[in-house]
């Protein structure tokens, strides 16, 4: 990653974000929206669990006992920073607390293919990640033949939000944070400290914007121009997204994406989600949807839930 494109550091996050180091020898720094604090963040099961259990219907059948011998609604979790795929090595932490689109798309196509299984819901509590893996999961949802519900707990922010607007209809509870439509490449510049400790830069390059984004060296107007187009292309394609999602103008999605999240009171009147509530106003809306009495609506237990690891 010593020649990481600045372009792979565009990251959909929110007001949430968490500063995390890449290699020891760049001390490249990059923002990372995780939706909620680090005490959070460090309780999140590691979701590389799936690729390493993988089985003909794992996560739906009776062998792991519970309610998963009846349920009828898978339950995905999408929580901490999204992603491609995970790769503790490369970020240099020991543990890996992202949420993989790769995982999340093939447990929806499993859950598709399960045919007790009769919905999704999405348990959101994201600040959101980088854009593709957030438009790959958000994809995924769309071509869902099977009703998907996405429940906003404490954050559906930037990535986690365009996820969430792919779903049938999103419900989020009214102290929840959604929202935060926008696009970030800000970095941490080393530029006066090293100056101050005495170190200097020394720049072997090929290719005029190769070093464009390291923090050990100032960045000009013109490589700030880069970074603003690539942004503005980034967040107009995000914007139309979540319009063509939620069904709404798109100017009315531009007014609202400036950035900012707001409550679920207020992201409910301004057409960002469809109710108010939790767990039980999920069961009440796939109820109605699958023509059943509420009592007949079973969530399975969340398919990478630490007991699961265990």
């Amino acid at each position: 990653m010593s020649d990481l494109p600045y372009k792979e550091k565009i990251h959909l996050v929110s007001t949430y974000s968490l500063w995390r180091k890449m290699t020891s020898s760049l001390k490249w720094i990059l923002v990372i929206a995780l939706g909620v604090g680090i005490g959070n963040i460090i309780s999140f099961p590691a979701l590389d669990w799936y690729s390493n259990n993988q089985s003909q219907n794992l996560f739906f059948n009776s062998e792991l006992g519970g309610n998963n011998a009846t349920c009828n609604i898978a339950v995905i979790p999408i929580d901490s920073g999204i992603v491609t795929v995970t790769d503790e090595e490369s970020l240099g932490m020991k543990g890996n607390f992202n949420t993989s689109a790769d995982d999340i798309v093939d447990v929806i196509t499993e859950a598709e293919k399960v045919d007790r299984i009769e919905g999704i819901m999405l348990r959101i509590d994201s600040g959101g990640g980088a854009p593709v893996a957030s438009e790959i999961i958000a994809e995924t949802i769309k071509n869902a033949k099977k009703p998907v519900v996405a429940l906003i707990r404490e954050a559906g922010n930037s990535g986690a939000y365009l996820v969430a607007s792919a779903a049938n209809t999103i419900i989020a509870s009214p102290m929840s944070d959604v929202g935060s439509i926008g696009v970030t490449m800000s970095y941490l510049a080393n530029v006066e400290e090293n100056v101050k400790n005495g170190k200097q830069f020394v720049e072997l390059v090929a290719g005029k914007y190769k070093e464009v984004g390291n923090p050990d060296r100032p960045l000009s107007n013109e490589e700030r121009g880069l970074f603003q187009r690539d942004l503005n292309i980034i967040y107009s394609q995000m914007v139309e997204k979540i319009s063509k999602n939620r069904k709404m103008p798109i100017e009315q999605i531009r007014q609202l994406a400036d950035g900012s999240s707001m409550p679920g009171t207020l992201a409910l009147k301004n057409g960002l989600i469809d109710e108010l509530g939790g767990q039980e106003t999920v069961r009440a809306w796939f109820a109605k949807k699958l023509d059943l009495e509420n009592n007949e609506i079973e969530f399975c237990k969340p398919v990478w839930s630490v007991s699961d690891k265990e």
